[in-house]
């Protein structure tokens, strides 16, 4: 067992681990539907090999035109199997919670869309194609898969817009990073007890400036009188 001096006994690290990273809402919705216009496409893939046999499969994967024979308004080609293929991502993506799917379904669904729309307003354009757009159940079933990808292109577009994270204003709101790195408290600062405050000095005046003078020689004190010799003793000497 190691002891942190940065870290009190018993108590954790002074930051929180950084907040899991959003993506938005609304990511089961669209891969619910992009998993059924994948369903929608494999129909449409089943039954021009009902009709046609294996045979079709290289017709269907866009290598060839040779053994196609359209006998039905809708079929699968190069096209679809490109699309299937994304869509299949798009499925993974949306339930494994990954940022990319929203702005990705959007593009590829409103892309394929607009293409499925153009092709049935071209086919009840000509009389032909209004008689054929119902001729059977399976002509029906097949131009519904058209419309299911027009329908799946609008509901996605307002899923996404449904579900976008804004701010007070009405702009996107923008994620705070947090700080996972707060400053490391002094060293020892948990080991000995905090010091009183200092009491408040009173300030001095400011005194002049005065220059450096060097110290002098001390001198010995002068005797204020001179001294007075001795008197000699007055009478005669002492034999």
């Amino acid at each position: 067992m190691t002891y942190d001096p940065y870290r009190p006994p018993g108590q954790g690290y002074p930051w929180q681990p950084p907040a899991p990273r959003t993506s938005g809402g609304g990511l089961v919705a669209i891969g619910v539907v992009a998993l059924l216009l994948l369903l929608a496409e494999l129909g449409i893939l089943g039954y021009d090999i009902s009709q046609q046999g294996v045979e079709y499969l290289p017709v269907a994967l866009g290598f060839t035109y040779d053994h196609a024979a359209f006998r039905a308004p809708v079929g699968f080609f190069g096209y679809d199997a490109a699309l299937s293929v994304a869509l299949l991502a798009l499925v993974i993506g949306a339930f494994s919670r990954r940022s990319w799917v929203r702005p990705g379904a959007v593009v590829l669904l409103a892309v394929n869309g607009y293409a499925a729309a153009a092709m049935t307003i071209n086919q009840l354009g000509t009389s032909y194609g209004r008689d054929a757009f119902a001729r059977s159940p399976a002509f029906l079933l097949l131009n519904v898969a058209h419309l299911l990808s027009v329908a799946a292109a609008v509901i996605v577009a307002v899923v996404v817009a449904a579900t976008r994270p804004t701010g007070p204003s009405g702009a996107p709101a923008a994620a705070a990073a947090p700080n996972p790195y707060a400053p490391y408290p002094a060293y020892g600062a948990y080991d000995r007890p905090a010091s009183p405050p200092l009491p408040a000095q009173a300030s001095q005046p400011s005194q002049p400036f005065q220059p450096f003078q060097s110290p002098q020689p001390a001198r010995p004190p002068q005797p204020s009188q001179p001294p007075v010799p001795p008197v000699p003793p007055v009478g005669p000497p002492s034999v």
